[in-house]
């Protein structure tokens, strides 16, 4: 290690000892939000430019909405409330039955119309939960995905392939 690079360590950094014999540093945890951001964004940009590309051999797509919730629907929070409930029961975790344990409880909001959309939902939040803990399980979305979306409806146009990109909540219908 030359001169120069014991100064920096020691002098600019204030670290005591040598570099060589530090740690290697460890990351902060993920926080669960900024995962969600990540997805969103990935998630509507690649929706957006397959839909725009689908969409151009009948005609160009200039401009395209996309709407968003603001909240979860009723079932969703009836699901919510479920797995919470599991989660809890369990030791903050999910056995391995889970999907068995909500089925047998035959619950009034797991309906024979719902109970496709309603398992997929509770699959995701599930394996969320397993990755990054009880946020995943919050009963109020995480992130506002109007405001996310509308803060960068430039690079999502940008990146889509679509000139304007305007983004509405479910209520703005």
């Amino acid at each position: 290690m030359c001169i120069r690079d014991r100064h920096i360590w020691t002098e600019v950094l204030g670290e005591k000892g040598s570099v060589v014999n530090a740690p290697f540093p460890t990351a902060d945890p993920i926080e669960y939000s900024m995962h969600v951001a990540s997805r969103v964004i990935a998630d509507v940009c690649k929706e957006i430019r397959i839909q725009a590309q689908k969409n151009a051999k009948k005609r160009n797509v200039d401009e395209i909405c996309v709407y968003v919730a603001t909240t979860f629907l009723p079932w969703q929070m009836s699901a919510l409330e479920t797995l919470k409930r599991i989660y809890a029961a369990n030791g903050n975790s999910f056995p391995a039955d889970t999907t068995k344990q909500v089925q047998a409880a035959k619950e009034s909001w797991l309906t024979k119309e719902v109970m496709p959309d309603a398992m997929a939902f509770m699959a995701f939040i599930r394996q969320n939960a397993e990755k990054y803990g009880e946020d995943a399980i919050g009963s109020t979305p995480s992130i506002d995905d109007a405001d996310l979306l509308s803060s960068i409806a430039e690079y999502v146009a940008k990146t889509s392939g679509v000139q304007k990109v305007h983004v509405l909540t479910r209520e703005d219908e």
